[in-house]
């Protein structure tokens, strides 16, 4: 027999690591533009594995340059933005909706660091960067 302990049950606003679907908006009218992005969360397997694998072969390149008796040179700003680029990409699980230049636009990885390297739509990275961050978008309860 199970009984029921007092008190809060913390599994009822445990962090989901599933992708969440959020919805495009106008970047002026904040208009809903029918494009569903779905985002994996800070906190989510997909987030945590890209960071440590960065993590790692930052440590590599370090004690491989300790070897040599050299400093490791520091990222340039394009490599840091390229990073970040591909930390959403790992993030994008899919996407519907999405036209381009009056084409649908498949998604995958190649497709969707594409669009977030577009300058001519800065608010698609900034929705889905803000996404990722949102960690109430991710609590199962």
């Amino acid at each position: 027999m199970t009984t029921k302990k007092a008190g809060f049950d913390l599994s009822s606003i445990a962090l989901s690591d599933a992708a969440t679907e959020i919805e495009l908006t106008h970047p002026i009218t904040s208009e809903r533009l029918g494009i569903f992005v779905s985002v994996y969360g800070k906190h989510s397997s997909a987030f945590q594995d890209y960071t440590r694998r960065k993590a790692n072969e930052s440590l590599k390149r370090m004690a491989a340059q300790r070897r040599r008796g050299k400093d490791e040179e520091p990222p340039t700003v394009e490599q840091i933005e390229s990073d970040a680029v591909d930390l959403l990409v790992a993030c994008t699980a899919g996407w519907r909706g999405m036209v381009l230049d009056g084409a649908e636009l498949a998604f995958s990885a190649e497709a969707a660091r594409k669009l977030y390297l577009d300058k001519r739509f800065p608010f698609i990275r900034e929705q889905v960067d803000e996404a990722v961050g949102d960690t109430q978008a991710f609590l199962k309860g």
